[in-house]
């Protein structure tokens, strides 16, 4: 869910470890998680990505409640609404989630890899997928300019993306070819 959480909404690792139950809701049919940015404050409805949005349906459904040990040795049933939980149902520590997150990575066999990295993938194929900076910048938050730097760096210049581009030209209203060669494009 965690992994799921920073590439589909595009955030911090630890605006993903705050994201609960009660940040979520439905407007036709769409899941929308309300989002405030650690470092600008600044409340975004974010709509959940497809892939996203049933895992997300599935914890609110469930609210996966844990068992943890009380101070006196007892047993205890915590219910989280958080959607990345802790395994004793609390937040995490972002030290202790760093270190899980770590040692999965690593059993997985990724290496040079960080958590933030997933913020720059989801804004990179939010890119190639055809969304505008000023559509980026709406996910995540940051300022059209610096969404625009990060695009410039991380943007790669392949086949595949040109290809979007072509596609959404052919798709876009036509131009009168008579006129293109001479600058004087008008719109039929």
């Amino acid at each position: 869910m965690a992994l799921m959480l920073l590439v589909y909404t595009a955030r911090r690792p630890g605006d993903g470890l705050e994201m609960t139950t009660a940040r979520i809701m439905e407007r036709d049919g769409r899941l929308f998680i309300l989002l405030r940015q650690q470092k600008t404050d600044e409340l975004l409805a974010v709509p959940l990505h497809t892939d996203l949005a049933p895992l997300v349906r599935d914890r609110m459904a469930t609210r996966v409640t844990r068992r943890r040990t009380a101070a006196d040795g007892q047993t205890q049933e915590v219910e989280s609404i958080l959607l990345v939980p802790s395994p004793t149902g609390l937040p995490w520590a972002y030290r202790n989630f760093a270190r899980a997150w770590d040692g999965q990575r690593k059993t997985a066999g990724i290496e040079g890899k960080q958590r933030r990295d997933l913020r720059r993938t989801a804004v990179v194929r939010l890119a190639e997928a055809g969304a505008t900076v000023p559509q980026i910048a709406a996910v995540t938050g940051w300022s059209i300019d610096y969404c625009q730097s990060i695009v410039d760096v991380y943007l790669p210049r392949r086949t595949e993306v040109a290809l979007t581009a072509i596609e959404l030209w052919e798709k876009a209203p036509q131009v009168d070819s008579n006129v293109v060669s001479l600058g004087l494009a008008k719109r039929r």
